[in-house]
């Protein structure tokens, strides 16, 4: 930053010393990765080859402005910076305030076209400006915790169920020689705390590894060369989360303790333990939790302005916590909906369901807490299948993509700090296709508003229409339209959905007003192959060389050079990018690599996430199966001497699991679609998450699962198989 002598200056950034020629001021971070102080001397290297010797005047404390650290700073003297790179002007800026919740984009748009061209509009958002347009990502995120949250205490209630079965006649034996309930009660509160309180712990130590201040942390302990910044916080959150959790851990153990409390020695020793998970799911809560999402989701109907930012915040929280609520209502019925569909194929004729078939369904309805596993399941789609489509989605808008795409060399886009709509000049274009060594560019212009005719038969279709102006000749060579013999000047091509709207066909003389000016442009061709660049469905892409219509600003240009002169093209880049400050230009071959290291990475997180999800939702299917298999393990030894040979037992349980498979598919599938919906709904910028759904990753998980619950049976089934009948009466008498 270069800066003169200003007392509001100095005062923001804690500025003390005033800089005479050639001395720079240095925050103190760099100061100590420099190794410099006051008084020493530190050299620049320039772009040109040269350097600049420049004398330390200050080491600049480190701020706080509006919560941001500022850190690595760097002030010059403004006359000796404008010396040394031949800048004769300095900027003039007019600060204006925004009221509270005004569209920063919309009124940023206002300005420019009313503003001459050479006057540059900025956005100056800070933090808190920013975080409104993150918060999709923050409310998607917190869902996703909840779910993964959720999965955690089924399994962990699972456990519980699992532990108080197979110590039912321990605790009854104390029941019968005078243990109270109450001490019974105080036993099992007290061994789930301090089971709960380890968990909490060992998950707050990973949590902080996990983070930038533990990561920087083992970077120094262990000596490694890996590059955080130890800023970020979160400690005091995630000890909140840690003991919130631990008390989840006492909540869900209530439910054993009241089972514990009213344990019976004699009743104990029944088999038949089943009554509470035998209920017929009266509870009129899922009907409250499906009400409700239903009334957040009719409630974000009345915020449709997404140009206002509250309004736009207020839609995404609304839509998402609806979705929210009907998953959990549809999960907290999945053993009303599990026993249902089991029912339905019990009433299969004989010859579609074979006999093993038909008793492992008849298991599986009586051991109703088995389903619950379906749940664990269910919620690895939920988590999974949103999170990989908002991916795919998301990296098609990127330049990479385009590049990729379209096979182009280089791609120059347009940017400004904190800007939302920034733009090039179009003549910029021009000065790409006059280095010797560029084959081929392809200009990419912003979207203006317009609006049809008064006298156009259309204009009661639309209010307004969007369009930009590019050169068609170059869309052509790059074989995106086809373009007849003599381009006609007022030539536009739309997208089949904009003109499926209109009712255009080509040939068609449309009438607009453009600049508060009439003229007509003429469709020359309709094509999906402009489809990919994400315009809107009714953008008209006209012809520079209209008549009435001037070029706008361009948003990217894509540029095709020669074999062997990316290096020549580089640096011709360097140094348009003086002219140009708003250019940006990336190279295909690096740009590509490191989008896909950070696509990959964040699919790894994806992937790392599922499969944590997927061992605990296995697990719990071992728990349940195994649960079941113990409770009632009398009625399988009897199957197994009178009616069943081993391998039909293995057979029987394969089948349970295979159908227990099944039933997590399709509830997971249902939640997986309204959590879709809900982001679908959420924004008009999610109008594409349907058609990238990535079917072949979600197969290959479907098909992971199954195989998964498959082979999760195998042991249970061999033990069994082997299962004898006096050894099992014997151990349980």
């Amino acid at each position: 930053m270069a800066i003169i002598y200003a007392k509001v200056t100095k005062e923001y950034y804690k500025f003390e010393q005033d800089l005479s020629d050639y001395e720079v001021a240095l925050s103190e971070s760099l100061a100590d990765r420099w190794d410099v102080s006051g008084s020493d001397s530190i050299t620049i290297d320039l772009l040109n080859g040269s350097s600049i010797t420049w004398r330390v005047a200050e080491v600049v404390q480190p701020t706080n402005i509006k919560g941001r650290s500022d850190e690595d700073w760097i002030f010059f003297h403004l006359s000796s910076l404008q010396e040394v790179l031949g800048l004769t002007e300095t900027i003039n800026p007019v600060l204006v305030e925004l009221e509270p919740g005004a569209n920063v984009a919309i009124i940023g748009s206002d300005l420019k076209s009313q503003l001459p061209g050479e006057v540059r509009v900025d956005a100056l958002q800070g933090l808190e400006e920013k975080a409104d347009h993150y918060l999709f990502l923050r409310v998607f995120g917190y869902i996703l915790s909840i779910i993964a949250f959720i999965a955690s205490m089924i399994l962990v209630y699972g456990m519980m169920q699992t532990t108080y079965r197979e110590r039912l006649k321990e605790l009854a034996v104390i029941r019968a020689v005078g243990g109270s309930p109450e001490q019974l009660m105080k036993m099992v509160i007290y061994e789930w705390a301090f089971i709960g309180a380890i968990g909490s712990l060992l998950g707050l130590v990973l949590a902080w590894s996990c983070s930038d201040r533990g990561i920087a942390w083992i970077s120094v302990l262990f000596d490694l060369q890996l590059i955080v910044e130890d800023e970020t916080g979160g400690s005091l959150g995630m000890v909140i989360i840690s003991i919130l959790s631990w008390f989840a851990v006492l909540l869900a153990s209530l439910g054993i303790v009241w089972k514990v409390r009213h344990t019976e020695p004699v009743q104990s020793f029944r088999e038949s333990l089943d009554s509470v998970a035998a209920r017929n799911g009266k509870s009129v809560w899922w009907i409250i939790f499906a009400v409700t999402g239903l009334l957040c989701w009719l409630a974000s109907l009345f915020f449709q302005d997404e140009t206002n930012v509250i309004y736009g915040n207020i839609r995404v929280m609304l839509c998402m916590f609806g979705g929210l609520l009907f998953i959990i209502a549809l999960l907290s019925r999945t053993v009303w909906l599990g026993v249902s569909l089991l029912r339905l194929i019990t009433l299969l004729p004989g010859w579609m369901v074979t006999r093993l078939l038909r008793l492992s369904t008849q298991r599986l309805m009586v051991e109703r807490s088995q389903l619950f596993s379906v749940i664990l399941m269910a919620l690895v789609l939920t988590v999974y299948i949103p999170v990989a489509t908002l991916f795919q989605g998301m990296g098609r808008e990127t330049p990479e993509y385009l590049e990729d795409q379209f096979k182009a060399d280089f791609i120059i886009s347009a940017h400004q700090e904190f800007s939302l709509h920034p733009e090039m000049p179009w003549y910029l274009k021009h000065e790409m296709e006059e280095i010797e060594w560029v084959e081929r560019v392809l200009p990419l212009p912003n979207s203006i508003p317009a609006k049809f005719d008064d006298h156009d038969p259309r204009a009661h279709l639309t209010s307004f229409i969007n369009y930009g102006v590019t050169d068609l000749a170059a869309f052509a060579e790059w074989d995106l339209v086809s373009l007849p013999d003599g381009l006609l000047e007022d030539a536009v091509v739309l997208q089949p959905v904009g003109a499926n709207e209109l009712g255009v066909e080509i040939g068609d003389s449309l009438q607009l007003v453009v600049d508060d000016q009439s003229t007509s442009v003429t469709v020359v061709d309709i094509t999906d192959k402009i489809d990919q660049f994400h315009f809107q469905s009714g953008f008209f892409l006209i012809d520079k060389n209209h008549p009435d219509i001037q070029p706008g600003g361009l948003t990217d240009i894509l540029v095709d050079i020669q074999d062997g002169y990316a290096e020549q093209m580089m640096q011709k880049l360097n140094l348009l990018q003086r002219e140009y400050p708003e250019m940006r230009w990336e190279y295909r071959a690096e740009a590509m690599s490191a989008f896909d290291t950070q696509y990959e990475q964040a699919l790894s997180m994806i992937q790392g996430i599922t499969i944590i999800v997927t061992v605990v939702g296995i697990g719990g299917v071992l728990n349940a199966l195994n649960a079941g298999i113990h409770s009632r393990r009398r009625e399988y030894a009897v199957l197994r001497s009178i009616y069943l040979t081993p391998f039909q037992m293995m057979k029987l349980v394969a089948w349970q699991g295979i159908l227990l498979s099944v039933l997590s598919l399709l509830i997971g599938t249902i939640t997986a679609a309204i959590l879709l919906l809900s982001i679908r709904i959420s924004s008009s910028g999610f109008s594409f998450i349907f058609e990238t759904i990535p079917f072949g990753k979600i197969g290959v998980l479907y098909f992971i699962l199954f195989v998964l619950s498959m082979l999760s049976t195998i042991p249970m089934a061999g033990k069994i198989a082997r299962m004898k009948v006096m050894d099992v009466f014997k151990a349980s008498g």
